[in-house]
């Protein structure tokens, strides 16, 4: 079990596109609940207004991506005895995948208001620019890089760097956050496959909401386990959507624990909802609450399991 004080967090540190997306999924496999790259509106005030004591870090203990790490020397104030990782790789690959990666920036900034908006100001904030400049990216990769060793310099125990794009994994998170090494694989996630690039997220997206929208009756209200990471689901899929776990209908982070999880999807089960649909940047959340995840299992009908969701229509 990871041992931090009250107030330690894992902070991931490393720019966009250097593993901060797999550095996430892992620490949520260790059962410490991570958000990679928040774009909810609070964070993105909050940041604008160099407020950094963050909500989303009393609902999670670890943050991976730009901007919030990169903001690593007033979160080392906000919350004493935190860990940090730095997530490196080769610089021109570096360089080449945040190029490549830009397109589908503006793609999917054109499908939701708050990612746009929160993108442009980690952009602005990080690299100056909010367009693919190779100079200026160069510079600021190694400037963020040795500024990061510099701060931490003489507290070696605090950071933690790691070039996951190159096979780096379990072998050196887990001894520096003082958990055994799991007997899972560490899930190297976007990486380029020996046949082409890896399927975007907008191609993802796409891919998801035609199979929930083949698998849920048009006038059905369904419960979004998403962490808030698809945006506006009504507006993609067409159908009553409610964030779970929800206040006022907006996202309310994850539940505290497992009975907290089974009281929340009764009392919207009670008003309504129907189906409850785990999207894929929470799967974890099956392994995380394994109580309630068994509870799904043995009460309610399994109707749809992929790459993309894990879909249960409820018993009433």
């Amino acid at each position: 079990m990871l041992n931090l004080p009250e107030t330690g967090r894992i902070i991931g540190v490393g720019l966009n596109k250097t593993g901060t997306t797999t550095l996430g999924h892992a620490l949520n496999a260790l059962n410490i609940p991570t958000i990679d790259y928040p774009t909810d509106p609070r964070t993105l005030h909050q940041l604008e207004h160099g407020d950094y004591d963050l909500d989303i870090l009393k609902t999670y203990m670890g943050v991976t991506d730009t901007p919030v790490g990169f903001f690593y020397p007033q979160l080392d104030k906000v919350y004493p005895g935190s860990k940090f990782i730095l997530t490196v790789r080769e610089k021109n690959s570096w360089l080449k995948s945040v190029r490549d990666h830009w397109p589908f920036v503006m793609e999917w900034s054109e499908h939701e208001e708050n990612f746009k908006k929160f993108t442009y100001y980690a952009f602005i904030s990080v690299y100056g620019s909010l367009h693919y400049n190779e100079d200026r990216y160069s510079y600021v990769y190694d400037h963020h890089v040795e500024c990061v060793r510099q701060y931490f310099a003489d507290r070696p125990g605090d950071l933690l760097i790691m070039d996951i794009c190159a096979g780096e994994g379990w072998e050196k998170l887990c001894p520096f956050l003082g958990i055994p090494v799991p007997e899972e694989p560490f899930p190297h996630l976007n990486r380029r496959e020996d046949k082409g690039q890896p399927k975007r997220w907008v191609e993802q997206l796409d891919t998801a909401i035609r199979e929930l929208n083949n698998a849920v009756p048009h006038d059905a209200t369904i419960i979004i386990v998403d962490e808030d990471q698809l945006g506006n689901s009504e507006i993609h899929l067409k159908r009553k959507a409610v964030p779970f776990t929800e206040s006022d209908g907006v996202y309310n982070g994850p539940p505290a624990d497992d009975d907290s999880a089974s009281d929340e999807l009764n009392r919207l089960s009670a008003k309504g909802a129907e189906y409850i649909a785990f999207a894929w940047p929470s799967f974890w959340w099956l392994d995380h609450y394994r109580d309630f995840a068994s509870s799904l299992e043995r009460d309610h009908e399994l109707i749809l399991k992929s790459s993309c969701w894990v879909l249960y229509r409820l018993k009433k």
